[in-house]
Order: C-alpha cells, then structure tokens, then sequence
C-alpha cells in the first residue's frame, strides 16, 4: 500500500503503478495498491467522517499483517499520513516513509529514507529517483 497527499498522491500512484506493471523488466504482477487512488472511498469517508482518517480506514480494509505501507510525505507531519502509519504498525505490516529533512517519522516507522532538503520540489525530485530505485530493487530481488 502506498500512499500520499497532492504531489506525494501523485508520486503514489507512480509508485504504484511500476510495481503492479513493470518497471525494468517483464514479470508477474505485484499486489501493490495506491490508497489515494478511489476517489468515491476518499471523498466519502472525507464528507462523512474525516479526511484524518482517510488512509487509517483504508489501512484497516485491506492492510495485512506482514504487507508494507509506505507514506509518501516531504514534511511528515500530515495528519492523515500520520495515522495511517499508526495503523498499519498497529496490524503487523512493515512501514516505509519517504520525506524530507526532518526527524517527525524517524521512530514511527521500520525505514525512514530522508532528502537533506526543506524545499518540496527538491525532495519531490529526489523521491522519483529513491522509488524508482526501490522498483529496481524488487524486481531484481524477486524476479532475478
């Protein structure tokens, strides 16, 4: 599960779709969902409930003991992002963050990978790059 709010939502989907598809090489589908993506589930819990808890609930449909949640956020501080993290290590999945120059996520989650930077279009950039690598990486890792 990925997720992330407005630029850091479109990163997700990125994120998201080079995993379900391919990145490098062909191969299997990976069971990799983006949880900003349904925007009825989003707008509906927002309007009835709280946009807080928007990634939480999702978390609590579809996480699984042992999946991976990764957050996409360049300050860490989002509320709903943040809960979401609270969630999925509340069930037993491992927990990813990237972010940007700042120590919120640190103790919140398994991996936190951090660009030494305070401006969001440079910590955008630079999670492009770390993703991308990450996809790279799970395809050698599983498919050789």
């Amino acid at each position: 599960m990925i997720f992330g709010n407005g630029g850091s939502a479109a990163d997700s989907l990125h994120f998201s779709a080079e995993l379900v598809g391919k990145f490098l090489k062909d191969r299997d589908a990976l069971n990799v969902i983006c949880l900003n993506s349904n925007q009825a589930t989003i707008t509906a819990w927002s309007n009835d409930f709280s946009f807080d808890s928007v990634f939480e609930r999702q978390i609590m449909a579809h996480g699984k003991k042992n999946g991976v949640a990764i957050a996409i956020t360049t300050s860490g501080k989002s509320k709903n992002v943040l809960l979401g993290i609270k969630k999925a290590n509340q069930i037993g999945m491992g927990t990813i963050a990237l972010t940007g120059n700042n120590k919120y996520l640190d103790d919140k989650v398994d991996v936190c990978i951090s660009v030494p930077s305070n401006e969001t279009p440079v910590i955008q950039e630079c999670h492009v790059i770390i993703y991308h690598y990450i996809c790279m990486r799970v395809e050698e890792d599983l498919f050789g």
